[in-house]
């Protein structure tokens, strides 16, 4: 009877999660914009960009087809590159949210060195937690949905309770089940933002900044809710 209860404990609005979020990115503003760095860039380019109607039928143009061997396989290792930075801002920002609600505030070197420790086995996660949430949303989308509300939480586990893969995976999908409309307001506040960002962009100037400061702003809604329910697991 304890334990039911605890599994039903109200752990407060997902919304509450919001301002709450703000004020710890506000403490620690420079290590969340250095991870987030290629969402600034972006809404950057966003502002600045002169894109010509041919820019924009680009496909169509098939601007491929006069590139050269060297300038192909260049272009594919700077692909790589850009997805090895990609995975190692993940890494760090995962060990920044998951030290940021414990109400530190890590700096950028112990967050690069950190990093370290967990890119190969962050990255092998990343890899089966695709892998399978991919495959629910083929049978019939709703399947996906339920995965991904199971093992969202798995990055927090590896980096906070030091577990292994599979080992984050089996945490997270036990948090999943006891605690499943819980995980899944926060993942379901973080896709309503991520849509309300993508209208911004639609504001000329402005929009796209807007859109990356409040994408910043709530980083913290997973590893909020994360910190809340292991409270009460």
């Amino acid at each position: 009877m304890p334990e039911a209860e605890n599994n039903n404990k109200d752990i407060g609005s997902v919304f509450d999660l919001i301002p709450k979020s703000y004020e710890l990115v506000k403490r620690n503003w420079l290590p969340f914009l250095v991870v987030n760095i290629f969402t600034v860039l972006s809404a950057i380019a966003a502002v600045f960009d002169r894109s010509t109607k041919e820019d924009q039928n680009f496909l169509a143009n098939n601007p491929f087809a006069n590139l050269s061997g060297a300038e192909l396989t260049s272009g594919a290792l700077l692909f790589l590159g850009f997805i090895i930075i990609s995975l190692y801002l993940f890494v760090m920002a995962t060990i920044l949210e998951v030290e940021t609600v414990k109400k530190h505030k890590p700096g950028l070197k112990h967050l690069f060195n950190k990093a370290k420790q967990y890119f190969l086995p962050m990255t092998g996660l990343l890899i089966i937690s695709g892998a399978i949430v991919a495959l629910g949303l083929i049978l019939l989308i709703i399947p996906g949905l339920i995965a991904l509300v199971r093992i969202i939480m798995a990055p927090y586990f590896m980096v906070d309770k030091k577990l292994g893969v599979f080992d984050a995976l089996k945490a997270s999908n036990e948090m999943g089940k006891q605690h499943f409309w819980q995980v899944a307001a926060a993942v379901a506040l973080m896709f309503l933002i991520a849509i309300v960002t993508s209208l911004l962009g639609a504001i000329p100037i402005v929009g796209a900044l807007l859109g990356a400061a409040i994408t910043i702003a709530t980083a913290l809604i997973i590893a909020l809710r994360y910190q809340q329910l292991r409270k009460v697991s």
